[in-house]
């Protein structure tokens, strides 16, 4: 061994660190590498310079050709050579920055090489002036005349360490790029990367996989786990079948487990929008920013945060608001809730805030209705709704009414549709601009008008006289009838007197003026819109 050393110039503290791995009976024999060496009788090869090589079929050693253009390219490069390439080999390129596996060879003419695509456009000033305008293929490792895999080691069966300083170790491991490790069994690790486990692959740089199945393939991306994706740039998968698609992202959850029954398999989060947050069981995070926590729930919008199960934020084109979006920055809570409209809150049971900057809470209410109007409404109790007229009841005896901006709709079916409307009680109606319907079954269809009592009778007419503007409701389920109302002229009517019977109110005829004036009070009618007679 001491001959081994002297003449062929391996670093006496590398093959000290070596040796001390294998057992004194262990035969090694000279690589064909420089300063190398490999186990003998196993397959092991170290064809790098300083590469080590133990184990069965295991392999240290990479060459490439370098490429000469420089300003722009397109798909074409120009080696030194191209001995030992042929059409259909897939390349890595390094040019300044590392592509591995980035391109296909479709034709070769001289030594210029012809690919399917590239991933750059322009070849990179060299920075550290260490190899950096290369072509190789993994497959082809004895092809090329730059020695790129110098000091790596392969160790265990079938491993492969095919770049610098490269370590690959366990079962049919391969460690590809510069630095990187790959450890377990059917592993691959490319720049600076590390992967552990079984069938994990860390292919973005400096990236980090392990567990089953994984694969971090962003730079500085890290997925863990079983069955976990990590594709963008500092990504973050963990979990059972969870994928984090976007910049910056973070996916988790899922579940797997083996039980006497059979076996229980639920997805983990998935994250696609950049800096965004999905966990739980098949949550998504769409939108940028946005957090989707639970089961089954989706932050479609960036900013947004669907809890719970089966919530979601945005996702439905809005062009009643000039555009494809609109829920940004809204938050849906609770099972089956929706906020669909910019900065919304839905919480509570399949509650739906589509208006702008409204909030649905309770169980089927509606802030905005189905329609998206509605904005800065509030909804809460039960089957409770703003600006939409066709949950519950579709007659509508106002055709100017408005859509439910800045109403408020609660307590049990109650519907409040005009602009600040008020609706309370058990299926109210506020349908006019600043109305107020309380009680049981009132409607309030005209402007500023205010309904109380139950079933009572909102009148409308062309004028003043014929709108009502305050009634108290005595009526039933199948007859409307007032005891007291008011028009919006002032003439007041009371059940009884006159002749109104709370459903027939009739100008200078019936009213609580016409019946004081007949007893010899004096009535000023040019107050209430009338010309004195």
């Amino acid at each position: 061994m001491a001959d081994l050393v002297k003449n062929r110039y391996i670093s006496p503290n590398k093959l000290g660190l070596f040796l001390n791995e294998l057992r004194e009976d262990t035969p090694v024999e000279i690589g064909s590498g420089k300063n190398s060496v490999q186990q003998k009788g196993t397959g092991a090869e170290a064809m790098s310079e300083s590469s080590i090589a133990t184990g069965v079929d295991s392999f240290a050693g990479q060459r490439g050709y370098k490429y000469t253009n420089t300003g722009n390219v397109t798909n074409q490069l120009t080696l030194t050579s191209v001995d030992g390439l042929a059409v259909g080999d897939v390349v890595s390129i390094v040019n300044d920055s590392k592509y591995p596996n980035c391109s296909t060879i479709t034709g070769i003419n001289g030594t210029t090489v012809t690919f399917d695509s590239l991933p750059f456009d322009s070849i990179e000033p060299d920075l550290t002036g260490f190899d950096d305008y290369l072509v190789y293929v993994s497959e082809k490792p004895n092809v090329g005349d730059v020695e790129l895999a110098i000091a790596a080691h392969a160790e265990g069966d079938g491993t492969k360490a095919q770049n610098y300083t490269a370590h690959a170790e366990g079962r049919d491991t391969q460690a590809l790029g510069e630095y990187s490790h790959a450890e377990g069994r059917d592993t691959v690790a490319q720049y600076a990367a590390h992967a552990e486990g079984r069938d994990t692959k860390a292919e973005g740089e400096e990236s980090h996989s392990e567990g089953i199945h994984t694969s971090a393939s962003g730079k500085h991306s890290h997925a863990e786990g079983d069955i976990t994706e990590a594709t963008n740039y500092n990504a973050h998968a963990e979990g059972y079948f969870s994928k984090a698609y976007g910049n910056s992202s973070h996916a988790e959850g899922g579940k797997w487990v083996k039980g006497a029954t059979g076996t229980t398999r639920i997805n983990g989060g998935t994250a696609n929008g950049d800096g965004s947050h999905a966990e739980g069981g098949k949550t998504v995070s769409e939108g940028n920013f946005s957090h989707a926590e639970g089961y089954s729930t989706i932050a479609n919008e960036s900013n947004s945060h669907a809890e719970g199960q089966n919530s979601r934020t945005g996702g439905e084109t809005r062009p009643s608001l000039g555009g494809t979006n609109g829920a940004q920055n809204s938050h849906a809570e609770g099972s089956g809730t929706w906020a669909n409209g910019l900065g919304a809150h839905s919480e509570g049971g399949h509650t739906v805030a589509s208006g702008n900057y409204s909030h649905a809470e309770g169980y089927e209410t509606q802030a905005g209705g189905l329609t998206k109007l509605g904005p800065n409404s509030h909804t809460e109790g039960f089957k409770t709704a703003t600006g939409d007229t066709t949950l519950f009841d579709t007659t509508s005896a106002n055709t100017n009414a408005t859509p439910g901006a800045h109403a408020h709709a609660e307590g049990n079916v109650t519907v409040a549709i005009g602009r600040g409307s008020h609706a309370e009680g058990e299926k109210t109606k506020a349908e006019g601009i600043a109305s107020h319907a309380e009680g049981l079954d009132t409607r309030a269809f005209n402007e500023a008008e205010h309904a109380e009592g139950a079933y009572n009778r909102s009148n409308t007419g062309n004028s003043t006289a014929q709108k009502t503007r305050h009634s108290v409701g005595i009526g039933t389920s199948t007859t409307r009838k007032n005891a007291f109302e008011i028009m919006q002229n002032g003439e007041i009517y009371i059940c009884g007197v006159g002749g109104y019977n709370g459903t027939n109110p009739t100008t200078k005829v019936n009213s609580l003026q016409k019946v004081l004036e007949s007893i010899g009070v004096t009535i000023d009618w040019t107050v209430l819109g009338y010309p004195n007679n």
